[in-house]
Parts: structure tokens; C-alpha cells; sequence
């Protein structure tokens, strides 16, 4: 029995050895793998000492690795190794070799052993990108449209003959995105894999001539060279049954002469008249002249083209198209004066006369270099206020415009920093269910703020101590500046107490009023501090009576106990409740979940401010008061202060409340014009 024992554990050990030799060997000391194509298709030799091949999937997904014989059967065995050298899949066979799951941009090794030739590929298990799952085309008009999205896309198709006898298999690229045209292969296949037809252009699309058989089941793929991406038509034209190749093929014009812009329509006829009657087109210049499968040859710039009308069995003819230059007239900029920000960047639209003029080439000239600059393309750039002049010039024929640019300040940056604590200490208090959901919800309700093509720079803050939010503090604030606004929310259990708020922490550790302004202080330009909380109203008050409130108001946020006072409107100040107020948390869910939870404030201050706390996503700018699609400082506070009362009124009648839950926001100062938010 002990010998026994020791034995199994000596091949177990003797086993893991042998393979993790094998797989460093094939990591490490191999020789350098042969990359797949960007499509991952090629065509190979296999041998018994084994050929390496490397590639890095697109997206997170199944990929299958097939292997596609010449003719006879051969008998394959393949093995993938992921990044560190481990074995992530093996298989072997004809076909399908085998299927697993692989992450996107790290790169694998393939290893391929046996004997025969044929092509490999690697293919997304999904529908349109793998030989086991094509898109269907309509046996009786079988075409699609379809965009070739990443460089290395490729698509699979399959279609049953309707007849026997010639077909053409073409595809064009369909001009979407504009100015896109990917210059296309095409692979035909049989149902069983076998290459019957392969095709590319250096032009655009392909043409791929076969006999087809009725009933029969055939495959396309179609990809794109190197990085080209775009939209693409594929089409497959039958001729007549049992129809023989075409011996001519007449154009209705040799040679064009055509101005940019323009389009003509070339028609084609193959002879004999029985002849199988598809013909595709493709032009020597795709910058000069483009051509569809229909024969609409389109001008596009200055030179010289040739379009081909190729029939089934090679059968061709040609039309020269010239394009003609149209002369500029005249250029101007689309307005005469521009006002922008320092640091900000405005493409400067041009104008041509006539608009289809051929030469588009122009200079430009900065009369006032240290306040802007201009690109080659037009993008003037604000560098320091100030007025300057930029000039433009055309090329053909010097035409001149001038554009006047005012530079003012630089728009503010716009800063936040959320704090929330939720997991109490069980000795400490208790816990806050929604003040994660809260801080997540005002942090994406900033987020979607922009105010001068700004918007919040967020920093979240969960279950931290006195010691961290003072960091955090420094951090996301360290590169403020005057003319800055810098935000500071915090959610958490607080009291009043010693003519003081305190901000209770998860830890059990506590921050004062008066501690958190001596930070804040240091930070230059206009803080907004909005405290959500039990007696949060003694940051500002030491009563929440209005006047007692006024009266009071500035007792810490201007210097006035111990403090040496400083300009009261660095700080905006929004507080959950008056000093001797809880301030609350409500849910719609009975359940009273975490996702559903969040304070009354919070609620109003997304509704305010265009955020769907229970949608998560955009809304209204329901406290922008005057449309303006700006919000200031007064009125998201007096819609903060009425939509906290709605929220209280409507919880307490759901829960069936004998008295009024009372909340008063509180504000600091009163009708401020200061923007804070916006879109």
C-alpha cells in the first residue's frame, strides 16, 4: 500500500514536471511565434516539428481556432498557450479545432503540428464573425450591408444557389462613413470550408467569378486590408441557366471629362446576349474618380482615372474619366470676430467660393502671436488675454479674409471632492444604510455639469477617518486657483454641540466646524461646502430660527469665533438641516435597499440639478428658474429647500406619520447669483 501510494505521487510529480517544462519551452526558449494578419487568417504548412503563431483577441470573448485543409483531409494537433505560458486550450482534427475563452489585448501562442496545407484562423464565437455561425443571405436576392467596425474585422456569410451555373460574388465599400472606402478581400468557400475563390482590390471592392451548383451551400468571407474599416455592400449575381462566359464587353462612353462634384452613369453590355450578364466595376484611382457596382462613376478631384468593367471570365473594357479642377473665386471665414477663453480652442470655419472649388489649401498668418495660435488646420488656440488677428490666405488665386479674436480669462476649473460614511463601528453609531449610493449619486450629478466647456473633476470618498479627509482634501484641491470653484459634500451622522457642528466618522473620530474652515481656508478662489446631516445649520447659525439664523451666521464661515475674519464670499455654504434638526434618509423600496436609499438633500439637489438618482441617469434642470440652462447658487438652494419639504411630506403620509417630518435647509448667503451649475 505504501508502495503503492509513493508511486502515484512519483508520476504525479514526474507529470506536472514534463508539462510545465513544455510550457516554458514554448514561453521562453521557442523561437519568436509569427504573428496572424490583423484579420488572424492565413495559410500554412504544417510539419511534425510544429509551427508557432501569435495573436491578441479584440474584445473579451469565445474564440473558436479553425483549420481549413487544400483538398485531402490532414490531420492537425494544436495547443494555446496564454501570455505566461500556460495551456489555455488544445484541440486538433480538421475544421473546428477547438473553442475557448480568451481575454482582450493579451497576447497567446498558438501552436500548430501535423501535416498538409490549408489556412488557419482564429474567429469570434459570435453570430457574423465565425464559419459556424453566418449571417443567412436571401437565396433569392442574396446582398447585405455591413460595417467593417475594427481594423481586423471579419465577416461570414452563407447562401443555397437558386441555379446552377456562373455567379459573381462582389462587394463595394458603401461610402460610411463618408470619405470611407476600404479596399476589400473576399474568400468563397464551399460548405465544408474549402477555398473555392479568393479576391482583393487596391481600390475598393472585389469581384470573384464561380460556378455554382443549385442547392448547393456556399460561405463568404470578407475582411479588409491592414487598418481599413468602413461599410461595405456584398452581393452575389446569378447568370442565365446554364449560361456561358461573356467574349465582350461594350461601355457607353471610352473616355469622360468630368468637373469635381459631378456623376455620370456608365452602362455596360456583355455579348453574346446570353452570356452571363453581371459585370463589376473598380477604379485605378479611388481619390480621382469612384464607381459602384450599378456603374455611377462619381468626380472627386483633379487627375485622371481609369474605370473597369470586368464580366464573368475576365471579359473587360475601360472608360478614361478626367476630372477638372473648378478655380477658386473667393474664401472667408464663416463669422468675422470670435471670443473665446484663455487655454480654450475654436476651429475657425472657412468659407469657398464657389463651394465645390477644387483647391481647398490655405495659410494662415497670427497678428498678435503671444494671445493666440493657429494651426494648419484652423484651430486657434487662446493663449493670454488680449485681442488679435488672424489672417487666412488661399493658395489658389491669394484670396485673404481676416478674423478678429478676443481672448478673455480663463474659464474656471471645477473641483469636488465627496465624502460619505456608511459602515459604522458598532460601538461608535449606527450604520448609515444609503450613504454610499448618496455620495455616488451627488458625484455623478457633477459630473454632468459643464459651465465654460468645464466640468467636475470628482473625487470619492467612503468610510474614511479625520486624518484622510484632510488628505483628500489637500489632494483634490492642490491645484486650485482664484477664479476656481472648489466643492465639498459630505454625508455622514452629525450633532450640535458647544456652539459647534460635529461630523462623525465611521471610526468614531469627529471634525469640527471650526477645524474643517482652518483647511478649507488654504484653498484658493470660491469654496461651496454642503453638509448633509443631523445640526449641519451650525456651520452658518447658532439658532434655526431666521433671524437668530442671520444673526449668527457667520460663527464660524467668517472668522468670528477665534478665527481672524476674511472675505465672507470665498464660501457657499448649504446646510441639510437647521442646527437642531435631524436631517433624513428615505427609500421608496419597503425592502429599504442600499440602491434606493439616500438622503432628502441629496434627492434634491439631483432633481435640481438634471440626475435621476433612481434611473441614474440625465433629467431636467428643474432649478434652473430662468431657462438659462445655467443654475446658480440661489436657485439650487430655494429648490433644494422646496423639494426637501415635498420629499418629507410625501414620506410621511406613505408611512403614515401622526406628525410632520421637519428638515430646513439652510443657506449661506441668501440669494447668491453665483453660478455652480449648468450644462
Amino acid at each position: 500500500m505504501i508502495r503503492k501510494t509513493t508511486l502515484t505521487i512519483l508520476l504525479l510529480v514526474l507529470f506536472a514536471s514534463v508539462f510545465s517544462t513544455g510550457a516554458f519551452s514554448v514561453s521562453e526558449t521557442s523561437s519568436a511565434p509569427a504573428p496572424l494578419p490583423d484579420d488572424r487568417r492565413m495559410r500554412v504548412e504544417l510539419t511534425a516539428e510544429g509551427l508557432r503563431l501569435s495573436f491578441a483577441p479584440a474584445a473579451n470573448s469565445a474564440y473558436g481556432v479553425f483549420f481549413f485543409p487544400d483538398g485531402e483531409a490532414a490531420a492537425t494537433d494544436a495547443r494555446l498557450y496564454a501570455q505566461d505560458g500556460s495551456l489555455a486550450a488544445m484541440g486538433g482534427g480538421s475544421v473546428r479545432l477547438f473553442e475557448a475563452r480568451l481575454n482582450a489585448g493579451e497576447t497567446y501562442t498558438l501552436v500548430l503540428s501535423g501535416r498538409g496545407t490549408g489556412y488557419v484562423e482564429v474567429m469570434r464565437a459570435t453570430l457574423g464573425r465565425s464559419f459556424e455561425s453566418p449571417i443567412e443571405l436571401d437565396a433569392e436576392a442574396p446582398a447585405y450591408e455591413k460595417l467593417l467596425v475594427r481594423a481586423g474585422d471579419a465577416h461570414w456569410y452563407a447562401f443555397t444557389a437558386r441555379q446552377s451555373g456562373p455567379a459573381t460574388v462582389y462587394a463595394e465599400p458603401a461610402g460610411y462613413p463618408a470619405g470611407s472606402s476600404p479596399r476589400l478581400r473576399g474568400v468563397l468557400t464551399d460548405e465544408t470550408g474549402r477555398v473555392l475563390a479568393e479576391a482583393q482590390s487596391d481600390s475598393g471592392g472585389f469581384a470573384m467569378d464561380c460556378v455554382l451548383e443549385a442547392g448547393a451551400r456556399y460561405c463568404v468571407r470578407v475582411s479588409a486590408a491592414e487598418e481599413d474599416t468602413g461599410a461595405y455592400r456584398l452581393g452575389v449575381s446569378f447568370g442565365e441557366e446554364g449560361g456561358r462566359a461573356p467574349e465582350s464587353v461594350d461601355l457607353s462612353a471610352q473616355a469622360l471629362t468630368l468637373r469635381a462634384g459631378q456623376t455620370y452613369i456608365l452602362l455596360a453590355q456583355v455579348s453574346p446576349a446570353d452570356a452571363h450578364a453581371a459585370v463589376t466595376f473598380s477604379t485605378s484611382n479611388s481619390a480621382v474618380a469612384a464607381v459602384t457596382q450599378s456603374g455611377e462613376v462619381r468626380a472627386l478631384s483633379p487627375g485622371t482615372a481609369v474605370i473597369t468593367a470586368r464580366a464573368w471570365g475576365g471579359a473587360s473594357a475601360t472608360c478614361e474619366v478626367t476630372v477638372e479642377g473648378v478655380p477658386l473665386s473667393g474664401i472667408g471665414f464663416s463669422q468675422s470676430e470670435l471670443t473665446l477663453r484663455v487655454g480654450e480652442s475654436v476651429s475657425a470655419a472657412l468659407e469657398f467660393y464657389p463651394a465645390d472649388a477644387s483647391d481647398r489649401r490655405v495659410r494662415f498668418s497670427v497678428d498678435g502671436s503671444s494671445v493666440v495660435s493657429v494651426s494648419a488646420e484652423g484651430v486657434v488656440t487662446g493663449l493670454s488675454e488680449g485681442t488679435a488677428r488672424v489672417t487666412v490666405i488661399a493658395l489658389d488665386g491669394g484670396h485673404t479674409d481676416i478674423l478678429e479674436v478676443t481672448v478673455g480669462p480663463a474659464a474656471a476649473k471645477l473641483r469636488a471632492l465627496i465624502v460619505g460614511q456608511q459602515m459604522y463601528h458598532e460601538s461608535v453609531n449606527k450604520v448609515r444604510v444609503g450613504s454610499i449610493n448618496t455620495a455616488q449619486s451627488v458625484a455623478a450629478m457633477l459630473e454632468t455639469q459643464v459651465l465654460d466647456g468645464e466640468s467636475y473633476q470628482t473625487t470619492v470618498l467612503l468610510d474614511s477617518s479625520r486624518e484622510d479627509i484632510f488628505l483628500a482634501i489637500r489632494s483634490a484641491f492642490a491645484e486650485a486657483k482664484e477664479g476656481d470653484i472648489s466643492l465639498f459634500y459630505i454625508t455622514c451622522h452629525g450633532h450640535y454641540a458647544h456652539g459647534m457642528s460635529f461630523f462623525e466618522l465611521y471610526d468614531g473620530s469627529l471634525i469640527a466646524a471650526r477645524d474643517l474652515e482652518r483647511e478649507l481656508r488654504k484653498i484658493p478662489g470660491t469654496v461651496v461646502v454642503i453638509a448633509d446631516c443631523c445640526g449641519s445649520g451650525g456651520l452658518i447659525g447658532e439658532a434655526s430660527s431666521l433671524e437668530d439664523f442671520n444673526r449668527g451666521i457667520v460663527s464660524v464661515f467668517a472668522g468670528r469665533v477665534g478665527q481672524p475674519a476674511f472675505a465672507a464670499s470665498k464660501y457657499k455654504v448649504i446646510a441639510s438641516a437647521s442646527l437642531d434638526q435631524d436631517s433624513y434618509r428615505i427609500s421608496f423600496d419597503e425592502n429599504v435597499t442600499e440602491s434606493d436609499m439616500a438622503t432628502v438633500l441629496a434627492r434634491a439637489l439631483c432633481d435640481g440639478a438634471g440626475w435621476s438618482i433612481g434611473l441614474a441617469r440625465r433629467a431636467a434642470l428643474r432649478a434652473d428658474a430662468d431657462y438659462d440652462r445655467r443654475i446658480t447658487f440661489n436657485e439650487i438652494a430655494q429648490y433644494a429647500a422646496r423639494r426637501v419639504c415635498w420629499y418629507l411630506d410625501v414620506a410621511g403620509e406613505l408611512a403614515g406619520a401622526s406628525a410632520s417630518y421637519v428638515q430646513n435647509v439652510q443657506v449661506y448667503p441668501q440669494g447668491d447669483p453665483f453660478v455652480l451649475l449648468g450644462r
